[in-house]
Parts: C-alpha cells; sequence; structure tokens
C-alpha cells in the first residue's frame, strides 16, 4: 500500500496540469516532470528520468484512446517511427546508468534549451518558411507535397532520434517528433496526434528498461500517472479553444527557464 505523503499528493496535483498542457503540444509531459521531480521533490536524475518516462506512457495512452479515430488516419507514419524509435530508447535507457548525475542534469538542460527554441523561434520561421513554400506551389496538391517529403529515411531517422532523447534525458520523443513533422508539411493538430501515439510504444521500451533497473520510484509513479492521466482527459477537451502558438510561446519561456536552471545545477561544483 502507498502512502500518500504531501510530496506525493503535490507531484499528482503538478502532474495534472503537466497532463494539460503536454496534450496540448504533443509532448509527453517529461520536460516539466524531471526538473519537478529533481528540483522540487529531490530525487536523483536517473530516478526522476525514469519515473517520468514511465509517467509519460499513461499520459500519451489518455490522449491516444480519446482521440483514436484520428490516430487510425496516420497508423502508417507512426508505425515508420516506431521501428526504431523503440530500441533506439530501450538502448538509450539502459546507458544512463553509467552517466554520472551531474551529465544527466547537463544533457537534459541542454535538450530543454533545443525544446525552448523550437518551441517559439524555430517554429516561427518554419510557419514562415512553409506559407511561402506553399504559396509557390499552387500547381501541386498537397497531398502529394506531402508524399514527396514524408520519406522512409525522413521518419526512420526521426524515429531513432525521438528515442534516443527519450531513453537519456526522460523527455518523451514529442520534442523530436512535433518539429520535424511540421517541416513536412504536417498541420500542427496532426502531428500532435502521429506524436502523442508515437510516444507510447517509444516510451514502453525506456519504461520497461528502467523498471529492470530500478530507476522507477513507484510513489511517484502512482501520483503522476493519476494526474497525468486526469490532465490529459482534460487537455483533449481544451485543445480546440486554445491558440498552439501562444501556447507553445508561454512553455517555450518556461521551458527555457527550466533549462537554465538545470544547467547551471549541472556545472555548480557540490
Amino acid at each position: 500500500m502507498i502512502y500518500l505523503s504531501p510530496d506525493l499528493i503535490l507531484a499528482g496535483i503538478g502532474s495534472l496540469f503537466v497532463g494539460i498542457l503536454s496534450v496540448l503540444i504533443g509532448l509527453g509531459g517529461g520536460f516539466i516532470l524531471v526538473p519537478m521531480y529533481t528540483l522540487v521533490f529531490s530525487l536523483t536524475p536517473e530516478i526522476a528520468v525514469g519515473t517520468s518516462i514511465t509517467a509519460t506512457i499513461c499520459t500519451t495512452l489518455s490522449a491516444t484512446l480519446f482521440q483514436f479515430d484520428k490516430v487510425k488516419e496516420h497508423l502508417s507514419i507512426i508505425f515508420r517511427i516506431i521501428i526504431f524509435s523503440l530500441p533506439a530508447s530501450i538502448l538509450s535507457s539502459y546507458s544512463v546508468q553509467f552517466l554520472q548525475g551531474w551529465a544527466l542534469t547537463g544533457i537534459f538542460g541542454l535538450f530543454l534549451l533545443i525544446m525552448a527554441f523550437r518551441l517559439t523561434l524555430w517554429n516561427e520561421g518554419t510557419y514562415v518558411w512553409l506559407k511561402i513554400l506553399s504559396s509557390n506551389r499552387h500547381q501541386e496538391s498537397e497531398k502529394n507535397v506531402r508524399k514527396k517529403c514524408i520519406t522512409n529515411r525522413f521518419l526512420y531517422s526521426i524515429g531513432c532520434l525521438g528515442g534516443l532523447v527519450s531513453g537519456l534525458t526522460g523527455i518523451s520523443g514529442g520534442i523530436i517528433f512535433v518539429p520535424a513533422l511540421i517541416t513536412r508539411k504536417i498541420q500542427i493538430h496532426e502531428a500532435v496526434i502521429i506524436s502523442l501515439a508515437s510516444i507510447i510504444i517509444t516510451s514502453s521500451g525506456a519504461a520497461a528498461t528502467s523498471l529492470c533497473l530500478g530507476h522507477v520510484s513507484l510513489p511517484f509513479l502512482f501520483s503522476t500517472a493519476i494526474g497525468v492521466f486526469l490532465g490529459a482527459a482534460i487537455g483533449v477537451r481544451l485543445s480546440p479553444y486554445f491558440s498552439p502558438v501562444t501556447i507553445r510561446w508561454m512553455l517555450g519561456v518556461s521551458v527555457g527557464l527550466m533549462a537554465l536552471i538545470m544547467i547551471v545545477k549541472a556545472v555548480t561544483p557540490v
């Protein structure tokens, strides 16, 4: 039986908001969960990463179930992504035990900086580029353009990279999947759906490895799972009422601040 201490209750409440926000932008929530675990509850980096990536399954599974009809339209793309993302996540999750705690903290901070950039300035540039591109191709249908852009090599590549990021840092592969799919003329809402469904399988490999290595805090996993599951269900219903651009910028600033805190913590002598 798990005793619900104040820390676990607080983690559950925080995870509720994590579930809502992560679903809105197609990420699993690890970009908030890992800093929360390490900075607020003082979990070690490897435990924070393992618990986060395991809890991510609850977030994405909830969101996917509520949008299953839309998910079925993109099964071909999802399947080609997870072919390489699953083994890559298992390999990177296993390698975590060979890295020092400060190294994991620093790596995670650097990935957060990349995420902040992708959520803000990078996306703005991408949308401008896509708008110019589409205006110059009036003769070519959207379907044909997509078919040329979304190659097997492209999907295998982002799957592999997303899996490595997932297992190594506790961030879901959505940090790679969503921005990459947008560059291939996939609409943001479709990219979010594809990312969430892909994360379920990608995270399962890393989660299983983390459990076997003992890198998961079961009490925090329990409280987080409840919070993110409920939050994801709420987020699915709220998403039509929020501007994706506004959400990206708010999260981009927040994630950027988290990244700076994590990097400072990694380079500051104990």
